[in-house]
This record gives C-alpha cells, structure tokens and sequence, in this order.
C-alpha cells in the first residue's frame, strides 16, 4: 500500500471511529459541540488577517505565539489576553454570540496598550456562523 493510499484509509478509520463515538452517545453529529483550535503566529512582518471560522456554540481553543510580548483582545466578546516568546497566550471559549469579531494586537511597550482605543487593522477576526 502507498503513503497516500495508507493515509487516506487512516483519515476514513478516523472519521469512522469519530461517527460511531457520536453514535454511541446517542447524539447526531449536527447537534454536538465542535471543538476548533487555532494557533496564530505574531511576528513583525505585516500580513492579510487570518480568518478564523466557527459556529455558534462551538468550544474554539486559541493558541497565541509571539516573537515579543503582546495583550490580545477580542473586540464584542471582551476578551484580552497576554503572551509572550517564553509564554504562548492560550484562551479558550464557548462562542455563543454569531458575527465577525475583530481580533487587535498590542505591543505591551506600546503606551496605552490595550488600554487604549487607537487600533491598527485587525491582526484576525473570529467569525461565529449559525448553526
């Protein structure tokens, strides 16, 4: 058997194992929670922001490494959170509000910080789509 092909009879008996664990719960695969991770990479070089794609009620992980200290927050969810090269910033949730959620990053050197209302573009958005 090739790579591809053992790989793709891997990824099946995933999905296989995955839709008979749902099953025995007694749960359709529509009605469950998701869990979605993310990790972002913050680094020095300008970039398109990342879309991160959910839906209402999913519980959405999301992993912050950085190559400096910064405070993350998440603009209608009043989230803000820290990390920095030694400490990745972690935040975990249940989305239950839908819309497009900007996500800003501040130099914790940068006076005002997060504390402050001047933002540039957003670094990401969190988008939450009904179920």
């Amino acid at each position: 058997m090739t790579g591809l092909a053992c790989l793709r009879r891997s990824v099946r008996l995933l999905l296989l194992c995955a839709t008979a664990g749902t099953a025995a719960l007694g749960q359709s695969s529509t009605a469950m929670q998701s869990d979605k991770s993310f990790v972002l990479r913050v680094e020095d070089a300008a970039k398109e922001p990342a879309i991160m794609r959910a839906q209402k009620g999913d519980r959405v992980r999301l992993l912050v490494e950085t190559n400096r200290s910064v405070v993350l927050h998440i603009h209608g969810l009043g989230l803000e959170f820290a990390a920095a090269p030694t400490r990745p910033g972690e935040i975990q949730l249940t989305v239950k509000a839908t819309g497009r959620f900007p996500v800003h990053v501040h130099d914790t050197a940068d006076p005002g910080g997060a504390k402050g209302h001047h933002h540039r573009a957003p670094f990401a958005y969190l988008e939450v789509h009904p179920k």
